[in-house]
């Protein structure tokens, strides 16, 4: 009796020990306490560190880099505001607003990325030192042939929309026509009637 009374105490001992255990706060929910269970934040940090390396490698010129950092840090501001008046969560259509611009701005961000860097434009790029790139784009043959082939699909596609008007054109006036034959299809039979029954008066059939 008395072993079962000591593994009693020492069993409700263990327990009281292991509620008196402070919980441990997940280091993601330290970093970012106040996202309300949105990825806005994080979404924003990501973005900042593409828009800083497309910086670094010369993908994004400095001016972009400022224009994008600037509209991420006002996303920041807005969801943090919207946060603070929702009772730290936001909104549906608030999240799906901030989650539309961040999309948007991806997608600005990726383009330049993947568009590798933009170097300076070659002072021989025109006047006396001019040289012909090697795809034929500064070629003068090449540009005339391109604005006549444009100027030809420009007839072309005149030359469409001339025949689609007259074809509508054409249309309408079927459709009145047939309107109006039918309007005058009852006056048309009453005339002949009149015209048989006059020749019958007269014996003339």
């Amino acid at each position: 009796m008395i072993l079962k009374k000591s593994n009693y105490l020492a069993t409700l001992l263990i327990l009281l020990c292991a509620c008196s255990v402070p919980s441990v706060v997940p280091a993601s929910a330290q970093k970012n306490p106040q996202a309300g269970g949105d990825d806005v934040d994080a979404r924003i940090e990501r973005l900042t560190r593409r828009v800083n390396f497309g910086l670094k490698n010369g993908n994004i010129q400095k001016d972009q880099a400022d224009k994008l950092i600037n509209d991420l840090n006002d996303i920041g501001t807005q969801a943090a505001a919207a946060r603070k008046a929702n009772g730290g969560t936001l909104k549906p259509t608030d999240l799906t607003g901030f989650q539309s611009r961040l999309n948007q701005n991806f997608n600005v961000v990726k383009s330049f990325n993947q568009a590798g860097a933009r170097g300076t434009v070659s002072a021989n790029a025109s006047g006396p030192g001019w040289a012909k790139g090697q795809d034929g784009a500064q070629d003068p043959r090449v540009l005339k042939r391109r604005m006549k082939q444009q100027e030809k699909r420009q007839l072309e596609q005149e030359d469409q929309a001339i025949m689609q008007v007259k074809e509508q054109q054409q249309q309408e006036y079927e459709k009145q026509m047939l309107q109006k034959l039918g309007s005058q299809r009852p006056e048309i039979l009453k005339n002949k009637q009149d015209i048989d029954q006059i020749r019958q008066n007269t014996g003339a059939n």
